[in-house]
């Protein structure tokens, strides 16, 4: 239908919007979005106007016979229009959401890799590929919609699995800023708590973990990796009656207690009570989680339930927990190496005597199993050159 053609008022904004659209100046203005905006508004103007006349002569014969005139209700197509015009990438977004979360869930299939062995080349540079794919399709996804809150949420989680700390700090920070906090992610706070830890502003940590710990919308993974990340904080300030009392409370937990990550909160209870010199309360804990269920459950005490690889705060706070894993499970050379790679860290370890305490009692212990076996070895070959005693008579 030819604009002049319309009703006088339709026409007249139908021309405007149809001149706009086709001016240069405007063009260079709006640019394409812009210029499509407007021809879409200007071809509802056009549908609507072409069905007005015959609807007001429906009108107003269905009031002469008192009739109440139908309303008019949306069609499929109207409805598609106005979703398009409020979010008009919101399909592009969906895709790219599902895309990407699809390469963080392969991606983590290789981090049990590195219990076993450890990753090989080929086996790492497949995982940053998929996070480096991931991370790609969500950063385009935020140029055409800035801030959408989904995609920086995700893009703050594959950045930090994929060791990109600086990269995932302003993702979860610009998330938070603009979320509402009755829609906050429980698992936003705790990973910005860790990456807090993770620089030193042990503060800012505590400040988000206990957020974390406090939010309604986290599961028990999201509580149990903010408790264990909150605990390595107090202990590395040396606050040890916090994090005794965090963790045994959250070892009885009853909504915690059946949950497999509760094995890596028994432990941390343990280091706890050997880095505060409390050892034989922290010889009961390692008892409990033997006698749990099986000796092989030290096994997995430092495997994150959720994905596989448990991050520790600072990084090589794991070389304490390895230690005792393995002290605990009897391979004492194994043991003597991750305390001895602990103590290397000097001053930045603040519980550096206690691992070269560690070391001493293991020599200590290996000299004592040398002797003795020097011992039943003597005595042995002294049996042995001794005739056989006689053999009894058969009755």
């Amino acid at each position: 239908m030819a604009v002049e053609k319309l009703p006088a008022a339709t026409a007249t904004v139908g021309s405007f919007i149809a001149s706009a659209g086709h001016n240069r100046h405007t063009r260079e203005v709006l640019g394409d979005p812009g210029r499509r905006a407007f021809c879409a508004l200007f071809a509802a103007l056009v549908a609507a106007s072409s069905g007005a006349a015959p609807a007001q002569a429906q009108a107003r014969k269905q009031a002469q016979k008192g009739d109440k005139a139908p309303e008019r209700e949306l069609t499929p197509d109207d409805t598609s229009f106005w979703e398009w015009l409020d979010a008009p990438y919101a399909r592009e977004i969906e895709v790219v959401l599902a895309k990407a979360r699809e390469n963080l869930d392969a991606a983590r299939a290789y981090n049990a890799w590195e219990y076993g062995g450890g990753m090989n080349k080929t086996a790492a540079e497949n995982r940053a590929r998929l996070l480096n794919d991931a991370e790609g399709m969500l950063r385009y996804g935020l140029r055409l919609v800035p801030d959408h809150l989904q995609l920086l949420f995700e893009l703050g989680r594959i950045t930090d699995e994929n060791g990109k700390l600086e990269a995932s700090r302003q993702a979860f920070e610009t998330y938070l800023a603009n979320e509402d906090p009755e829609q906050i992610q429980g698992e936003a706070r705790w990973r910005l708590g860790r990456l807090y830890a993770r620089e030193g502003r042990w503060d800012d940590a505590i400040t988000q973990l206990r957020l974390a710990l406090g939010n309604e919308r986290g599961d028990y993974l999201q509580q149990t990796h903010a408790l264990f990340t909150l605990a390595e904080v107090y202990m590395h300030e040396r606050r040890m009656d916090d994090a005794i009392d965090l963790l045994s409370h959250a070892v009885n937990n009853p909504r915690l207690s059946m949950w497999t990550g509760n094995l890596t909160l028994q432990f941390a209870l343990a280091v706890a009570y050997d880095r505060d010199e409390q050892v034989t309360l922290a010889n009961e804990a390692l008892e409990r989680i033997i006698a749990g269920n099986q000796p092989q459950n030290l096994l997995q005490v430092l495997i994150d339930p959720g994905s596989g690889r448990l991050v520790f705060t600072p990084a090589y706070d794991r070389h304490y927990f390895a230690a005792l894993q393995y002290e605990a499970m009897g391979n004492l050379i194994e043991a003597r190496a991750e305390w001895r790679a602990y103590a290397a860290f000097r001053e930045l370890a603040p519980f550096r005597e206690r691992a070269l305490e560690h070391v001493r009692d293991i020599d200590r212990l290996i000299e004592t199993r040398k002797k003795n076996a020097g011992k039943s070895k003597k005595a042995k070959e002294k049996v042995e050159g001794q005739p056989a005693p006689p053999t009894p008579p058969t009755p």
